[in-house]
């Protein structure tokens, strides 16, 4: 692994394990049982003991950020990186940890917190960031092309599919974000036909990927 994916683990942890700060100093003052996931309508639904919301989650977050920088470091051995979209998605779990912790205790507090509206804020945002620097992404990082030379073919294909799920993950991402104005049924229906949009036009991808190497 190069030295800066060591740096980006280094820094990445920290973010993420940081809050636990502010839960210890608060910690006499939450309950027992702390809410850890709400419906639609805002309501908490599920709930987990104060050790586990404080200290576990933030540990199983830690997890998958390493989780996510290990497998793009091992990818970018094999094939050309995209530092512009790994910048992004190495962001987006200690950006997530960070709000959804901070939330959750002033949750727990008894404060007035509208989880819908900032999760959806959250989804919005890292939609149009993902959107903005997907097309930057090499065509020789996609598993279908020709290593170590793609094919012509290869390049248009890549060209034409990046640029309409950039477009999309945008649109999606400022869909979720006006929806934050709207009914929770709203932001639930606009949030599966995005995720729908991107799954069908991945999909469509690897059909014509297929098409072009038979």
């Amino acid at each position: 692994m190069r030295a800066n994916k060591w740096r980006v683990l280094t820094i990445t942890s920290v973010i993420i394990l940081a809050p636990i700060l502010y839960g210890l100093s608060l910690y006499d003052e939450l309950p027992a049982r702390m809410a850890i996931h709400f419906n639609i309508n805002n309501q908490p639904d599920q709930w987990a003991a104060k050790p586990f919301v404080l200290f576990g989650l933030p540990i199983l977050l830690l997890a998958l950020q390493w989780i996510c920088v290990l497998i793009t470091a091992a990818k970018t051995k094999t094939q050309p990186p995209a530092p512009r979209l790994e910048r992004v998605v190495y962001s987006i779990v200690p950006v997530i940890s960070v709000v959804v912790y901070i939330v959750t205790i002033q949750f727990s507090l008894g404060a007035v917190t509208d989880i819908r509206r900032i999760i959806l804020l959250l989804i919005g945002l890292v939609f149009i960031a993902l959107g903005n620097y997907f097309p930057t992404v090499p065509v020789e990082s996609q598993w279908y092309v020709s290593h170590p030379h793609p094919r012509i073919n290869d390049r248009d294909l890549w060209r034409k599919m990046s640029r309409q799920l950039g477009y999309a993950f945008v649109v999606g991402g400022i869909l979720m974000i006006v929806t934050l104005f709207f009914a929770p049924l709203v932001s639930a229906i606009c949030l599966v036909l995005v995720i729908g949009w991107i799954l069908g036009l991945s999909l469509y991808s690897w059909y014509k990927s297929r098409r072009i190497s038979s």
